[in-house]
């Protein structure tokens, strides 16, 4: 955050890239924040024509939360209305949005 607020948006994705992978390897991260976040990454890739990169992070992003919705199938749902669900639902819908 400090590297973005000095201008430095290429060192400042390069040290947020990095801390997204560090939380996958070592299982500390919320994955809708991180799918967030993520996803967030790709509109910066993106507005530096850095597709691939762009494209990682958004699949990646997609892929976290698909992942949840499985483990969330699979019994450990909440019940419609619970406010914790609802907004796990706003930032899938952000994150939707970002493949538009």
């Amino acid at each position: 955050q400090v590297y973005k607020e000095l201008g430095q948006t290429q060192l400042a994705a390069h040290y947020c890239m990095g801390t997204l992978q560090r939380q996958l390897s070592i299982d500390n991260h919320d994955p809708h924040d991180w799918a967030l976040n993520s996803g967030t990454l790709s509109c910066y890739f993106l507005s530096q024509r850095r597709y691939r990169d762009a494209l990682y992070c958004l699949a990646s992003s997609a892929c976290m939360l698909a992942k949840q919705g499985a483990g969330k199938e699979a019994g450990d749902a909440k019940e419609a209305g619970d406010p914790e669900s609802e907004v796990m639902a706003r930032k899938k819908a952000t994150v939707s949005r970002l493949w538009i």
